[in-house]
């Protein structure tokens, strides 16, 4: 495999990536259409089935669907023996390259047979605050409360049906929810009514009485509204007075 960033003689561009057989870049096993110098960390994977060799490469730690490169090589047919090691080194004439292998991992028939520095928390990192867990093939998230998930990504649904009560409106929040309760009602879940006579509306002695969403004042007879607080005026008496005056010629039941 060559990843390479500096154009010697016969490379076909640079950067590029080129499968090479016997020292020499296969005719028709090398792209251009990466960009090694872009100041990228970038991941490559390569797989051999036993008649393809290819190489995947991307900027995230996820392996793309198709492969950057590929050729139909016979391994064992090319370095004529059935044990080979795997390396990376690199070529810049007079410049200089750095390469880093953060990690890496065998893989037979899909399954891992060893791996050195591989970080599975990576490539699938925890949201809302949970906790990678790196396993031998794979990663999961420990997440705290209130969300749920396979990266810890859903909210947890704390408005269950009919915990708010009384037409209240639940709305949901991390590990807890909050009602917001219509008028006349109050609580947690807004299971109470309001006794808006515990505020003493009543005056002059009057007599509160709790009823939906407000209150009743019994008054007292010489008060009134709705508190009780206005003093009912006496009704006025009309006195009609009737005068006779009798003269005695005339008669006794004649009104002057």
């Amino acid at each position: 495999m060559g990843f390479d960033t500096f154009k010697n003689t016969g490379d076909p561009s640079v950067p590029y990536v080129g499968i090479f057989v016997n020292g020499a870049a296969h005719a028709t096993a090398n792209s251009s259409t990466v960009t090694f110098t872009n100041g990228s960390t970038w991941s490559s994977w390569i797989s051999y089935s036993g008649t393809t060799l290819a190489v995947y490469l991307s900027t995230s730690f996820a392996q793309p669907s198709t492969p950057a490169v590929s050729a139909t090589v016979n391994i064992f047919s090319v370095i004529g023996q059935t044990t080979a090691f795997f390396g990376i080194g690199g070529g810049t004439s007079t410049n200089s390259e750095v390469a880093k292998i953060y990690n890496w991992e065998f893989k037979l028939n899909g399954t891992t047979q060893f791996r050195y520095g591989w970080d599975h928390c990576l490539a699938t990192p925890c949201l809302n605050g949970g906790t990678c867990l790196d396993g031998l093939t794979s990663s999961s998230c420990e997440c705290v409360p209130g969300y749920v998930g396979t990266q810890c990504e859903v909210l947890v649904n704390n408005c269950v049906a009919d915990i708010c009560q009384n037409g209240a409106t639940c709305i949901n929040g991390v590990n807890e929810y909050t009602c917001e309760c219509v008028a006349g009602f109050t609580g947690i879940n807004c299971q109470a009514s309001v006794r808006l006579c515990d505020t003493d509306p009543c005056t002059n002695g009057g007599t509160c009485v709790n009823i939906a969403n407000d209150y009743l004042c019994l008054c007292p007879p010489n008060y009134g509204d709705a508190t009780c607080s206005t003093r009912k005026r006496c009704p006025e008496i009309l006195y009609y007075f009737y005068y006779y005056y009798f003269d005695p010629p005339h008669s006794p039941n004649s009104r002057l």
